[in-house]
Parts: structure tokens; C-alpha cells; sequence
């Protein structure tokens, strides 16, 4: 399994989600471990329509269980074209 990188909640506490505006969350290993297993399905869109191929070390979830952007090398993609629906995930 890839390692899991996880955002200090010092700096959590200081971002939001781009499109809502609401507070995010660290991704559990076992939620991270979900995504990262679609992903290797090729079941997982963007929200700009592109299929997401490169799995993630990490993931900030919008409260409310939602959406989900993705962290690659330790760095969150806060970009509403790259978040995923985390509640379609299977």
C-alpha cells in the first residue's frame, strides 16, 4: 500500500474546500485504500470527466462526505476540476 500523507490540522484549520467553502478532513487508510482500489479499476472520474489513473498517498474530504481532492507527493489538489465524487466511490 502507499505510504498515507495526512495535512497537519494546524493547516486544515486554515483551508477550506474551493468549490463550497466548508472544512475538509484527513482520508482514514481505510477510505484512501478505498479510492486508491477504484482507481486501479479505472472507476474513478474527475469532475472534469477525466478518468483518474495515478493513484494518491492522501485525500482531503469535504464535510459531508462527498467530494474528495486528491494528494499526490504530499501535495493536496485543492482544483474543483480535479476532485472526485468520494461518495461514488464503491
Amino acid at each position: 500500500m502507499t505510504s498515507v500523507h495526512t495535512v497537519p490540522e494546524e493547516l486544515l484549520e486554515r483551508i477550506c474546500c474551493p468549490e463550497a467553502h466548508t472544512r475538509l478532513r484527513n482520508a482514514t487508510e481505510s477510505e484512501l485504500e478505498r479510492i486508491n482500489t477504484a482507481i486501479r479499476a479505472g472507476t474513478v472520474r474527475n469532475a472534469g470527466g477525466e478518468i483518474v489513473s495515478e493513484a494518491c498517498d492522501g485525500a482531503l474530504i469535504r464535510e459531508g462526505d462527498d467530494v474528495a481532492y486528491l494528494t499526490r507527493r504530499g501535495i493536496p489538489i485543492l482544483i474543483v476540476e480535479e476532485r472526485i465524487r468520494f461518495d461514488a466511490v464503491p
